[in-house]
This record gives structure tokens, C-alpha cells and sequence, in this order.
């Protein structure tokens, strides 16, 4: 570890810590830097300044962060592989892997909230679905 990084470790513990709080009307979110405020504000204003210039895709972020992760489908990047024999399932981000994981245990954790309706899922994506 560096000097300097760990001066800036040691800020997070002993420094009166100046948030930067979201101005927009009913919202209280705070965050302790000013560009991550920055990057939320815009989920009010709309605005995705960060374009993907993958031929045919122009999907827009709200940061370089998310256009970066975007990215990787593009590439094929998929690090994340199931483990359990036969499967063979491969993801470009380990959320996703956990999450395709519960499918292979023969669990439904997620529930239709309608009174009523008894459906269970594996993934939450299948009760979004159902729930449309």
C-alpha cells in the first residue's frame, strides 16, 4: 500500500465526512463524493452522456462505469462459468452467475405478490416477466 492511499483510507475513518445531498424534490440520497451525486442526479434528468459506438447498439449510461461494463457483451466476455457438471452457462458478470446458480438448486425464493396467484420462480427475471 502506498502513502498516499493510505492517507486516503485513514479520511474515511477520521474526518468529518461532507456528503453531498440530492436536491431533486422527495429524494434523500446522499453520497460521500460529489461525482457519484453527479452520476444519480442524472437518473432524474434523463440525461446518458456515455454512447456505446458498437456498430448497431447506441445504447447510453449515466457513467463511463456502466458504458465500460456494457461493453463487455460486445466481447463476448464471459469469465463467469457454471460450475455444476453439464450446465456449461457462461455470464460477463458474476451477479449473474450467482443468480443463474439458484436455478440449479430446485428453490423458488421468488413469490407472485397478487393475492391469489401461487407462482414461484427461480429468477427474479422469470417473476418480472410474469408479473408484466
Amino acid at each position: 500500500i502506498t502513502v498516499s492511499a493510505l492517507f486516503s483510507h485513514n479520511r474515511v475513518h477520521f474526518r468529518e465526512q461532507e456528503l453531498f445531498s440530492c436536491s431533486f424534490p422527495g429524494c434523500n440520497k446522499q453520497y460521500d463524493k460529489a461525482c457519484r451525486l453527479k452520476i444519480h442526479m442524472r437518473s432524474h434528468t434523463g440525461e446518458r452522456p456515455f454512447i456505446c459506438d458498437f456498430e448497431g447498439c447506441g445504447w447510453s449510461f449515466t457513467s463511463m462505469s456502466k458504458l465500460l461494463r456494457h461493453k463487455r457483451k460486445h466481447e463476448d466476455d464471459r469469465r463467469f462459468t457454471c460450475s455444476v457438471e453439464g450446465c456449461g452457462k457462461s455470464f460477463t458478470r458474476a451477479e449473474h452467475l450467482k443468480g443463474h446458480s439458484i436455478t440449479h438448486l430446485g428453490t423458488k425464493p421468488f413469490e407472485c405478490p397478487v393475492e391469489g396467484c401461487c407462482a414461484k420462480f427461480s429468477a427474479r427475471s422469470s417473476l418480472y416477466i410474469h408479473s408484466k
